[in-house]
């Protein structure tokens, strides 16, 4: 765009892949919302690290239960809410402890109450599709199959 007859900016310029030797790369600039585990050499009571949270705890159901005196997974592992992006704040989240547990049981129950509920339904509504088939029959032997 700015080529005039002393200067072609893609003959001339290194940035415009014209000049002449080598150019370096440029570092790429680190990410500050990237969270680093900051555990440093310290490890759990198993002899883990934040490494081991972060491969083997997907949702970070271990976190907080394998602690001693050094090593603290919700300070220092990301996966855990811990860790640090470098910008100050040591972490993105407040403490959370045993309310994340607390809530994935609770999330977990009302799940499983829903499903129970629903199956109890679809079972009441198969009872009476039978009972009207029979009724309409007037088939005794199918009313009387579930008495005693």
């Amino acid at each position: 765009l700015a080529d005039t007859d002393n200067f072609q900016a893609n003959k001339m310029c290194c940035h415009c892949g014209g000049g002449t030797g080598k150019q370096p790369t440029p570092a790429p600039t680190p990410n500050p919302n990237v969270c680093k585990d900051t555990h440093g050499d310290a490890e759990d009571v198993d002899g883990d690290n934040c490494e081991w949270y972060t491969t083997h705890d997907e949702h970070g159901e271990d976190c907080g239960y394998h602690d001693d005196d050094d090593f603290d997974a919700y300070e220092m592992c990301c996966r855990c809410g811990g860790g640090s992006t470098g910008s100050g704040f040591s972490r993105l989240f407040e403490k959370a402890r045993s309310a994340v547990p607390v809530a994935k049981a609770q999330i977990l129950t009302w799940q499983i109450l829903g499903m129970a509920a629903m199956a109890m339904m679809s079972g009441i509504a198969a009872l009476v599709a039978v009972t009207r088939r029979a009724s309409r029959r007037h088939d005794p032997k199918i009313l009387a199959a579930g008495s005693d």
